[in-house]
């Protein structure tokens, strides 16, 4: 022991050993919890959110797949017509478009692998564990009315998230207002006299006096906060608005694209002697023209709604 008179012996000295136990008074245990389950609560809404999105992925993606699948149906329906005109005109407009129909077919193989992969990845399973996809592609309806759609009441999860973060910064402010009274400590150890070889246990009650701070710079800080995020909730309400709007927008647009398309092209006639070789191939290539323009435009569609839904919580 370091000192000067009686104290400069170390024999003398003394040694304390204790521990120390805030004790959470005024609330401030109980903000604390409220604060932490509130955090917990966010997280869980937002990952609900997450999987709302990504559910939407993954009815684009399946419906993708199913385009996919039709548009190499049509590539080899053509190729198949092509090959009985072509055994006449091997060296000719029939050859020269079977060759095309031929690459088509094989840059629609790869299409189909793209789309397979995207919904593998959107779904989390392995692409060479999917199965073919069946569903009916045809199968839409007409877009829904646009203006319930932009009440908030829609906006599922997403508002929820909204008021969840609301909820975290009240109780945080709540929490710092609870932390602006001084915090009780009490400390309990054992105290050791050399000079005597005594022990004695000790207890200590301590109680700060916050002359200087009584956590001002926590307390406004947690109040800016607050006032933030009602701005970013009103704002991220009047996003979400203008998403629904955009995503409405196109699902209107692509069902109307859709609509002023034929309805699937009837079979074609079985050519006569009468029509040349030029006309067949021109009608089996209308033919397949117009059955992927109504895939494209179908799987617009599908995507178009996946987005709406997606947004208004409408798929759940």
């Amino acid at each position: 022991m370091l000192g000067s008179g009686a104290f400069e012996e170390a024999d003398v000295a003394e040694t304390s050993v204790y521990l120390t136990q805030p004790l959470e008074l005024w609330g401030l245990r109980a903000s604390r919890g409220r604060l932490g389950a509130l955090e917990a609560e966010l997280a869980e809404t937002e990952a609900s959110l997450l999987r709302g999105w990504l559910r939407a992925e993954v009815r684009a993606a399946f419906a993708g797949l199913l385009a996919a699948q039709e548009r190499l149906a049509v590539a080899e329906d053509l190729v198949d017509g092509l090959e009985a005109i072509a055994q006449r005109d091997p060296a000719g407009r029939a050859g020269r478009a079977l060759e095309a129909a031929r690459t088509d077919v094989a840059r629609q193989t790869l299409g189909l692998r793209s789309a397979r992969l995207r919904l593998a990845l959107a779904s989390g399973i392995a692409s060479e564990a999917l199965p073919r996809a069946e569903g009916d592609l045809a199968a839409v309806e007409p877009p829904p009315p646009l203006e319930p759609l932009l009440d908030a009441k829609h906006a599922g999860d997403t508002a929820a998230v909204w008021d969840a973060r609301l909820e975290v910064r009240q109780a945080a402010l709540e929490h710092q207002r609870a932390r602006r009274a001084p915090e009780v400590a009490l400390s309990a150890g054992y105290r050791h006299f050399s000079d005597t070889d005594d022990g004695a246990a000790i207890f200590y009650l301590s109680l700060p006096l916050p002359l200087f701070d009584r956590n001002q710079g926590e307390l406004e800080a947690a109040g800016r906060e607050l006032s933030e995020a009602r701005l970013r909730r009103r704002s991220a309400e009047l996003r979400w608005q203008a998403q629904v709007l955009d995503a409405h927008e196109e699902l209107a647009s692509a069902f109307a694209a859709l609509e002023a398309l034929a309805a699937e092209p009837p079979a074609g006639e079985t050519p006569s002697d009468r029509i040349s070789i030029g006309e067949r191939v021109d009608r089996l290539s209308d033919r397949a023209g117009l059955r992927r323009e109504r895939i494209d435009a179908l799987e617009r569609v599908h995507r178009a709604r996946a987005a709406l839904d997606g947004l208004t919580g409408l798929a759940d």
